[in-house]
């Protein structure tokens, strides 16, 4: 099936797919492609490609932080391998991509855009935090191994550096002693030892070792005999170091090996998802859309072009074959007969392996356990081989393999011999290939074929369009019009003679009278045809215009109502805001200047009305008709208590006591109850119950600011009043002592307050205040 492949240039394809791919190991897999006929198998991959399609356009491509094939690395640690601090490294990048992905897939819960296939495989990795964590605690991003990944290789590099600290003061030291003796004023390093750049007329003037010379010889770099002894240890150190780092490692890899596993799988997923954002990247460049595909011999392209054609103007056509199993099509040479069964083979091969291909998404065709072709000049000459022989050569391998579902196309089936012998043989090869039940695309010359197909059952014409006028093809496909031969019209509009004209018109008459006028007859049913088809279309076309029409009208309306609901709202909240703020002004007057005449309960009880005005839709009842009189017992849902009517107002308002507090409440926000022996109940208690509201005994202000700290002190405060409590705890811990200091001069100036004092042993301490009210 290879070489099929690579007639119908599905090689190219791959090569292509290679440049939208990350992982080597996908780009490697690639040299051997297999591809599926399981219908669910394709189905499963046409909806990746194409929901990973959309994320490409909407969101990104999948987070991936390496490149390399990590299977063969990761099964060195299960043989007891030492991972380098490169290889390390890549299985960080592995276990980073997977937090990435899952940290994706998790910003994108609430979003509307499909995730379900691409969360689907990112639920199923490991987030290996712990050996994360391990790797990040010995070594960068980098590779470079912290001082802090253990002890021992804590000391070794602080007294490495020492040393080394050492030798460049003794250096400097000699550099300043022995200037005139130096070519440079600076410290060399040769084999690991640090050096001077000593002139070679004084390097025996200066004790030490010679380790390199300059290649003019003017200069050698010497080893000071006073810090030979220095270098020495430093190296000894240095061995030290490599050992405790390769003891790291072998504990990293050793965790590595104990997740071998889960890092395993984590890798094929993300392996997995590569494959599948380059197939929906490519799908993307080449414009491709996610057709049906079907096991029911249906066989509808629309719209369909070559993936590879890289023309300004693209001609797309339709291929709609309906219920017959084979279709000659016919037309002039460069017409685009050879590319149009290329791009049906194709894109046939392009669903199996889960690409997206450019055609209309209603589109729908059959998946073909194998698709044949015989496309051009395979004329091979170290075979001896003539082009017909070559043709024929490939039809016999392809008669020889082909079942009842397969696609085999044809190029000029029947040419390169003798036209009449040529006609046969095709006619014959056909009707083998139909006997076999398989699906037969071929082109031809041969007046012969067309006949042939108008005659047989379940075989069609079609033909690729030319403009006689312009004497070019419009590359168009005609289903069910056979090609006409055009070289007269063509040669007649190019100025041939007119008498050699006529001559070869009397020779085609005498020679195919019959032939000629079937073919015509056949024409003409088939342009009758089309006209009408053309018609439906039109009509089709104005209708699709008015369903497109209404559906905008509808539109817009829906768009109006929401701007009138969206208005209103904004409308309601300004109304709120300005009450409110009016009330809240209202409030702070009072509390700064009548504070001796209005009983602060009664504050308290405005306040809490106050922050209700957001809320009153939430508080009212379902509407109802019932008429409430004085005396009335009704349930007030904002307060959360009951009340009696005391007064009826106007405009469907009534003043209600509720315990010690009168309100004027809309009666939307009143509920009848039916409690006979409420009345009396009621009045027992009015003068010692108040409408009760549930509130925590425990106020938490640690780590606000002054001013929020402040704010929510004195609401907390104000609901106390409408609540049973008695005993509260504000914690307010200790830090700088500012909120507590907030807390006590509160208290002390609050003459709800009855006493207050700082927390015991088990609650809190000087953390926290511990309040009694009256």
């Amino acid at each position: 099936m290879e070489k099929y492949l690579k007639v119908l240039e599905f090689d190219k394809i791959i090569a292509l797919l290679k440049d939208h791919l990350e992982l080597e190991g996908n780009i490697k897999d690639l040299e051997n492609v297999t591809l599926t006929n399981d219908l669910d198998m394709i189905n499963l991959m046409l909806d990746q490609t194409s929901e990973f399609s959309s994320i490409l356009i909407r969101i990104r491509r999948m987070p991936l932080y390496f490149k390399k094939d990590l299977k063969h690395l990761l099964s060195k640690t299960t043989k007891a391998g030492v991972l380098s601090v490169e290889e390390i490294l890549e299985v960080y990048k592995l276990l980073k991509t997977v937090q990435e992905n899952i940290a994706l897939v998790n910003s994108y819960k609430k979003s509307e855009i499909p995730l379900e296939h691409y969360k689907g495989f990112v639920m199923q990795m490991v987030d290996l935090k712990q050996l994360s964590r391990a790797i990040t605690d010995v070594m960068t991003p980098y590779g470079d191994i912290l001082d802090s990944a253990s002890l021992t290789l804590t000391k070794i590099r602080k007294d490495i550096s020492r040393k080394e600290a050492s030798i460049q003061s003794k250096l400097t030291e000699l550099i300043n002693k022995h200037s005139p003796k130096l070519n440079e004023k600076q410290i060399f390093i040769r084999n690991d030892r640090f050096c001077l750049s000593v002139k070679s007329s004084f390097k025996n003037s200066i004790r030490g070792i010679i380790h390199d010379e300059s290649a003019s010889g003017e200069t050698v770099y010497l080893e000071p005999e006073a810090v030979n002894q220095l270098n020495i240890e430093i190296n000894q150190l240095k061995n030290d170091e490599s050992k405790e780092i390769n003891k790291i490692l072998m504990d990293l890899s050793s965790q590595i090996a104990l997740n071998y596993d889960s890092l395993v799988q984590n890798y094929y997923i993300i392996k997995e998802l590569d494959l599948i954002f380059g197939k929906a990247s490519l799908s993307n460049k080449i414009k491709g859309e996610r057709i049906k595909v079907n096991n029911n011999n249906i066989f509808e392209l629309y719209n369909v072009y070559h993936p590879l054609l890289n023309v300004p103007n693209i001609v797309k056509n339709n291929v709609v074959i309906k219920d017959n199993k084979g279709v000659v099509i016919t037309g002039p040479n460069t017409g685009g007969k050879t590319v149009l069964l290329k791009t049906i083979g194709l894109v046939t091969l392009m669903v199996k392996f889960g690409l997206l291909v450019p055609a209309d998404s209603k589109s729908n065709i059959q998946i073909f356990d194998n698709v044949y072709a015989d496309i051009g000049d395979e004329q091979s000459i170290d075979q001896n081989l003539s082009t017909f022989s070559s043709h024929l050569k490939t039809i016999i391998d392809i008669m020889n393999n082909v079942t009842d579902n397969s696609l085999v196309l044809l190029d000029e089936l029947g040419s390169g011999t003798d036209p009449t012998e040529g006609a046969a043989l095709a006619i014959a090869i056909f009707d083998y290939l139909l006997e076999k039940n398989c699906l037969v695309i071929a082109t031809t010359h041969y007046s012969e074929l067309k006949v042939y197909a108008y005659k047989k059952e379940k075989v069609m014409n079609a033909s690729v369009e030319f403009d006689v006028n312009t004497l070019k093809p419009t590359y168009k496909l005609l289903m069910g019009i056979p090609g006409m031969s055009n070289a007269l019209v063509i040669s007649e509009n190019l100025g041939l003679n007119k008498e050699v004209l006529a001559k070869a018109k009397a020779n085609l008459k005498s020679k195919d009278t019959d032939l000629s006028q079937v073919l015509d007859a056949l024409t003409k049913k088939s342009l009758k045809v089309s006209e009408e088809l053309d018609i439906l279309k039109a009509q089709s076309n104005k209708l699709d215009e008015k369903l497109k029409e209404i559906e905008s009208l509808k539109e817009a309306a829906l768009r109006e109502k929401e701007r009138i609901l969206s208005q209103a709202e904004k409308d309601a909240e300004k109304l709120l805001r300005e009450n409110k703020q009016t009330l809240e002004n209202l409030i702070k007057e009072l509390e700064e200047n009548n504070k001796k005449l209005i009983k602060e309960h009664e504050i308290a009880d405005l306040k809490y009305k106050t922050k209700q005005l957001y809320k009153k839709s939430d508080l009212a009842f379902e509407e109802n008709n019932e008429k409430l009189m004085v005396n009335a017992r009704v349930f007030i849902k904002s307060y959360n208590a009951y009340g009696i009517v005391t007064k009826v107002l106007p405009n469907d308002q009534y003043e209600v006591t509720i315990g010690r507090l009168t309100s004027v409440l809309e009666k939307k926000y009143l509920k009848k109850v039916e409690n006979e022996n409420f009345i009396d109940e009621y009045k027992s208690k009015a003068s010692k119950s108040s409408p009760k509201k549930s509130v925590s005994p425990r106020l938490d202000l640690r780590g606000m600011r002054y001013e929020e700290a402040e704010r929510l002190l004195h609401e907390y405060f104000d609901d106390l009043l409408l609540s049973d409590l008695k005993h509260i705890t504000i914690i307010h811990g200790y830090g700088t002592g500012v909120i507590r200091k907030l807390v006590q001069e509160f208290l002390a100036g609050n003459q709800n307050v009855l006493e207050y004092r700082y927390g015991g042993e088990k609650e809190g301490g000087m953390g926290s205040t511990i309040v009694t009210l009256k």
